[in-house]
């Protein structure tokens, strides 16, 4: 966080904290950037979709851009509401290439980027792309993975 760039990664089960630490960066990131974002993958794609009243549909990523623009962006629950095991191509097509200009965006921007999901690398692959996952899962990102048994602090009551 001393010196934030890139895209860190936090995936994992559900409960286990990841929309916690999103709300526990607010404070850091009043104090660290001139402007910053907070979005939902399905609150994003939903703006997105409303925007297409006032625009063509081809012009979406210019509604896109100015929606992650700022110096620090928060992606939440990327993926939340797809079934990894029953995909439809049809239905994720555009799902698909909106994460990916967004991810594609910050990546070569190298602006600090925070994303959280419940799927693991795979789930990425198959659902996504190889080009999503490889820009996810690149070197220079911070990958933060939490699954395994008992990881639902929820459940537990924290």
């Amino acid at each position: 966080m001393k010196n934030p760039k890139n895209i860190l990664l936090f995936h994992g089960e559900a409960g286990c904290g990841k929309t916690k630490l999103c709300a526990g960066l607010m404070e850091w990131a009043f104090i660290s950037f001139n402007s910053f974002r907070v979005h939902r993958e399905l609150d994003l794609l939903s703006k997105l979709r409303n925007s297409f009243n006032e625009i063509s549909a081809a012009d979406y990523s210019i509604i896109l851009d100015g929606m992650i623009d700022d110096e620090f962006v928060i992606l939440d629950d990327v993926g939340s509401g797809i079934n990894p095991d029953k995909v439809s191509y049809k239905d994720l097509e555009w799902r698909r290439e909106i994460f990916f200009n967004f991810l594609d965006n910050r990546y070569n921007s190298t602006l600090p980027t925070l994303i959280t999901s419940n799927f693991t690398k795979k789930q990425f692959d198959d659902v996504y792309s190889d080009r999503i996952t490889s820009r996810l899962f690149a070197s220079e990102n911070i990958v933060i993975p939490m699954f395994g048994d008992d990881l639902d602090y929820r459940a537990k009551g924290y």
